[in-house]
């Protein structure tokens, strides 16, 4: 057998060896750790490569090669990584992780959570713990800066004296906000459940910044919501435009979006019951494709889209009907239209 190269073939692997004599290390990827069909395939052919040009004497392909083939490795090592990790965080899987799967070790959970957040109510540490599904650390470090946004952002000496969206108007000049008296861009509406009205069209980035917005919202539900409760609501976003509102276009809506999810997710987990988008025109799908990553899973399933156009005389979409009667329906037609100017 020549000493200027070997391709040996073992069972369901290959692997290059290469001469000492060409001044080429042997070492080579240990390819049985992998059984990935796909990696195999591939390697298989860079084996087959190699073979064509040891002959050669090509001491640089062959380098090549074995870059080639280490590259390959290494970059399924990383994926395998990635798939383990998330597949550990998913199941809480971590050594300094307590997890809780039972009412019992749920309980025991949210207790040691009320030592480490003191600040927080019963109910927050049990929303917070679901939406952490059972993980205590991830909880309570999410419930701790849930507590320092609220310190920085709410009054709760101010609570009693004002309605919802005045309040968190206030709340954002208090906080250094710079901004001019916003348009109500939220109503709520009391059924067996609440409905909260989302009327983004009426969002006017000449007054402030999307951002600004965004977190207007998210006080605007810490004043709604009682902390003591694990009350959910229905949101009901209406993208039509209206008479005498800003209207801006649609893509100009995607930083506001992302930025109500993002926020929405991290102070106020596991309060939406279900949220009804309509009427939704084919541009207005660009936003839903900008907003969706940035939402969980288990809330995306919660959003139901409701195709139809949205002019200022568009009516509400029949479909509509199915997910809400008639009465709501009307009345968040009403209140729509007396938000209208001349």
């Amino acid at each position: 057998m020549s000493t200027s190269s070997h391709l040996i073939m073992r069972e369901n692997y290959e692997k290059v060896v290469v001469s000492d004599k060409m001044g080429i290390s042997p070492k080579t990827p240990n390819f049985t750790k992998n059984k990935n069909p796909k990696s195999l395939f591939t390697k298989s052919c860079l084996a087959a490569l190699a073979s064509c040009l040891l002959p050669l004497g090509a001491t640089g392909k062959v380098r090549i090669v074995h870059k080639l083939i280490g590259a390959r490795e290494r970059k399924w090592t990383r994926k395998q990584h990635s798939i383990i990790m998330a597949a550990q965080l998913k199941r809480g899987d971590d050594h300094t992780t307590i997890t809780a799967s039972s009412d019992e070790e749920q309980l025991k959970v949210i207790q040691l959570m009320e030592t480490a957040v003191p600040e927080s109510t019963h109910a927050e540490r049990q929303r917070f713990l679901v939406d952490c599904n059972g993980n205590q650390t991830a909880a309570i470090d999410k419930l701790r800066k849930y507590i320092k946004w609220r310190s920085d952002h709410c009054d709760d000496a101010l609570r009693e004296e004002l309605d919802s969206w005045t309040y968190a108007t206030q709340m954002l000049q208090k906080c250094g906000a710079e901004t001019a008296a916003l348009p109500c861009i939220v109503h709520v509406h009391e059924q067996t459940t609440r409905y909260v009205q989302h009327l983004p069209a009426r969002i006017d980035t000449t007054l402030a910044k999307p951002s600004t917005y965004a977190l207007a919202l998210a006080i605007f539900l810490e004043h709604l919501f009682d902390r003591n409760s694990n009350e959910k609501i229905t949101l009901v976003i209406d993208v039509r435009a209206g008479q005498g509102w800003a209207n801006i276009l649609a893509i100009h809506l995607i930083p506001f979006m992302q930025t109500s999810c993002r926020l929405l997710c991290d102070v106020h987990p596991e309060r939406l019951e279900s949220c009804i988008i309509f009427p939704m025109p084919k541009v207005a799908n660009v936003i839903w494709k900008a907003v969706k990553p940035f939402l969980h899973k288990d809330t995306r399933k919660k959003i139901v889209l409701v195709n139809g156009p949205a002019g200022v005389k568009d009516p509400v979409p029949k479909k509509m009907s199915h997910l809400m009667d008639e009465e709501m329906i009307h009345q968040l037609e009403v209140k729509r239209r007396s938000c209208f100017s001349t």
